[in-house]
């Protein structure tokens, strides 16, 4: 009788090791298990809820109204403040201009913040903190900002990457507007949609003083808002020319284009544009680049003379002794695809009519008047993203190509062999910021095979880690399996 109960309990232990070797696999696979990705829920807007003390005498009520239009001067170095009891873990703020280098105080840690020189500025802390302490700088002009708990962001929140190190495409549109009016669903189809590294590239900037009675502040916040919404992700270069008038009284008379085009080389040091041009060619070293309409579109000196220096620049961005210190700070480069706008030449119009799974089922022509949308300062002058004359943003030519022509037509990166131009290897991980002691954002180089977002790399890591941990448990069951039929036959023979 003592060894049959023996026998039992010797079972009932090896049936036990083998269910509990189980179990953690069963839990793991279980549509019930919780991954990082179910985890995740909406970040909680704290910005109501926190206290915040400035050190000057300023009005805390123009930095947290939501609006751009009130804003706070700092007129020396002051601190602010925040206690929340949810615990912070992210903060939001917009500049009215780029603020320059400072600094959060988190506990023990020091984050330093204003690298990049980022008017919307998104600061994540990692942990969630009670009290942190904002030091801001000397000169800045801060708009509005908001606090987050740990979760998912809004989608208004606009996290930004630095200038990609490598472009598979470069905008080059001369006022805040154009690359929605005349460049239509490219930014929202291959950037937003498709993955591609689009990078945009401003000939003009309206924030400067010297712009004249075109200086408004306002257009900066509709750029970043316009670029985030089509799904634009790397931060824009804003180049230092100002934003001067030169426009043609009748943009189909040849005589008063090239009056507008004059006005503009008046303006500009034409020489300085090219330099520009050359310095963005071999710094983001792009596939394609699109450019404005040699005749302005609607008669624009400034887009004329933006698209006359970038053919200026195409001839010479390969040659190192022409302008030798950007060819030694980036390289040379030939581009092999350059698109222009309304051009004559092997001709393509694009079909922006293609439902976009990334942005709910919009086409790409919507969510370009969706982007231009954001920019509210120009609504009066009654312009829109337009499929006809010199507004037809699906219309453009290929001006240069060391690719050969387009046969298919409709894509802009027809006949380009990516696996020709990669120099060496990309990343295969997504490059977001980590809460390490700087917060330093990392360039973004990503592929286009690898550019996906940190919820898909979550779920692919535990995929890879779902596989590894099932062979490592079957293989310690298989061996306490083999155990516990070996005593059990031992058992039977006594």
């Amino acid at each position: 009788m003592q060894g049959i109960f023996h026998e039992k309990t010797v079972q009932r232990t090896v049936f036990l090791l083998i269910a509990c070797c189980m179990l953690p696999i069963l839990l793991y696979l279980s549509p019930f298990a919780l991954t990082e990705n179910d985890a995740d829920e909406s970040a909680e807007e704290l910005t109501a809820s926190a206290q915040m003390t400035l050190s000057s005498t300023q009005k805390l009520s123009d930095i947290t109204d939501n609006k751009i239009s009130t804003k706070i001067t700092i007129s020396e170095p002051t601190e602010l403040a925040i206690f929340s009891d949810k615990g912070v873990a992210g903060v939001y703020l917009i500049w009215d201009q780029p603020p320059g280098k400072w600094q959060i105080l988190a506990g023990d840690r020091t984050i330093e913040c204003g690298l990049y020189d980022f008017v919307h500025e998104y600061i994540e802390i990692g942990d969630e903190y009670r009290s942190i302490t904002l030091h801001l700088p000397e000169g800045a002009v801060l708009c509005d900002i908001r606090l987050f708990g740990k979760g998912i962001l809004p989608d208004d929140i606009q996290v930004w990457q630095p200038p990609y190190e490598k472009a598979d495409m470069l905008l080059l549109p001369t006022h805040a507007d154009d690359e929605h009016l005349f460049f239509g669903g490219t930014m929202p189809y291959y950037g937003g949609e498709l993955g591609y590294r689009v990078q945009v590239v401003y000939l003009t900037n309206h924030s400067l003083p010297s712009s004249l009675y075109w200086h408004d502040t306002r257009r900066i916040h509709e750029l970043l808002n316009g670029l985030w919404t089509v799904g634009i992700v790397a931060y824009p270069v804003i180049s230092d020319f100002p934003d001067l008038q030169s426009l043609a009284s009748d943009y189909r008379n040849p005589q008063e284009l090239a009056k507008a085009l004059a006005q503009a080389k008046n303006q500009y040091n034409f020489d300085e544009w090219v330099e520009f041009q050359v310095e963005n060619i071999r710094r983001f070293k792009p596939y394609v680049i699109l450019g404005h309409d040699v005749n302005g579109e609607y008669g624009h000196g400034a887009h004329m003379l933006n698209t006359e220096s970038l053919m200026k620049a195409l001839t010479i961005s390969a040659d190192p002794e022409q302008y030798p210190e950007s060819a030694e700070k980036y390289g040379v480069w030939d581009v092999p695809k350059t698109y222009l706008h309304l051009w004559h030449e092997n001709t393509v119009s694009m079909n922006w009519d293609i439902p976009l799974e990334n942005f709910g089922g919009k086409t790409a022509f919507q969510m370009a008047e969706v982007g231009y949308k954001c920019h509210i300062s120009q609504h009066i002058y009654n312009l829109a993203v337009g499929r006809s004359g010199v507004s037809d943003c699906r219309a453009f030519g290929l001006y240069r190509s060391t690719v050969g022509a387009d046969v298919t037509g409709g894509d802009f990166f027809e006949n380009i062999d990516f696996s020709e131009y990669e120099t060496e290897p990309v990343t295969d991980e997504v490059t977001t910021s980590s809460p390490d002691d700087t917060n330093e954002m990392p360039s973004s180089t990503t592929s286009k095979e690898s550019r996906n977002t940190t919820k898909t790399v979550i779920v692919t890591d535990r995929i890879f880690d779902a596989e590894i941990m099932i062979a490592y448990i079957f293989a310690i069951v298989f061996v306490l399996a083999l155990v516990g039929i070996a005593i059990y036959a031992i058992l039977i023979r006594r």
